[in-house]
């Protein structure tokens, strides 16, 4: 991603200053691009696009055929379950792709207090829980049972929200109109990664949205990435076959490996 990696950031900084708006990275990839990597160990090549206020190129489907070929580092200027955004994950499905939500320039770090790398280390989670949520509110999980979805950093804040969702989704009739299955069943559409840092919270994920959904996540090369997650998964005292599928089974399917 070295290329991406090089673009991007200044792309970002120049498009932040004009419209202060969070931002989800979308990481798209197909299977056997996934493979060729892990094959000959070079760096993924990815384009990328800012998608939001009305400006979706993603909605002609020839311009996203003539490319995904080599995946799509796409940055949502709005919440990610915006209808707006509808033919980018209908391409998705269809095509079979893997998408890893992220977040990046999350909103609420105006309100932290502390250096400057706290946006990361507290906004990003509160930042991807919102993005889950919306994919839920807006019907997209719904309107596409066949998309891989994952989210980085065990999905953020979300574990904590969804029975909140689930409860108001049972108890109102016009969150009730929004889906017809529960949030908790919407949640279990995706996969998370295990990035928590925390064996108990590891445990939480499981039990919440299941063995098969979670797949291990480190964050390097980053500075607070997570030296062992092996360990981790160790401590909770999982079959061999759970093991196996949240080290790499899980991870296989999602990527349709």
């Amino acid at each position: 991603m070295h290329g991406a990696q090089a673009k991007v950031p200044k792309l970002l900084r120049r498009e932040c200053r004009c419209k202060p708006r969070a931002f989800h990275v979308c990481i798209v990839c197909r299977a056997n691009l996934i493979r060729s990597i892990c094959r000959i160990g070079t760096g993924l090549k990815c384009f990328y696009q800012i998608v939001g206020n009305g400006d979706d190129p993603l909605a002609t489907r020839g311009r996203w055929d003539n490319k995904i070929a080599h995946g799509w580092v796409v940055l949502l200027r709005i919440s990610s379950g915006a209808r707006e955004f509808d033919p980018f994950f209908a391409a998705a499905e269809e095509l079979g792709m893997s998408v890893f939500i992220h977040p990046l320039e999350p909103i609420g770090v105006d309100r932290l207090v502390g250096p400057d790398l706290l946006g990361a280390v507290i906004a990003f989670p509160c930042e991807t829980a919102f993005a889950l949520a919306s994919l839920i509110t807006g019907g997209l999980l719904e309107r596409r049972p066949a998309l891989r979805l994952a989210a980085s950093h065990g999905g953020g804040t979300f574990a904590m929200v969804e029975p909140r969702m689930t409860h108001a989704w049972g108890q109102l009739s016009s969150l009730k109109e929004l889906a017809t299955s529960s949030p908790r069943e919407l949640a279990k559409r995706i996969y998370y990664d295990g990035l928590v840092y925390d064996t108990e919270i590891l445990a939480l994920l499981i039990n919440r949205f299941g063995v098969d959904r979670l797949m291990i996540g480190t964050d390097f090369p980053f500075d607070i990435y997570e030296r062992d997650p092996i360990s981790r998964l160790d401590a909770l005292g999982l079959s061999a076959h759970e093991m196996d599928q949240c080290s790499f089974l899980n991870a296989e399917r999602f990527l349709g490996l």
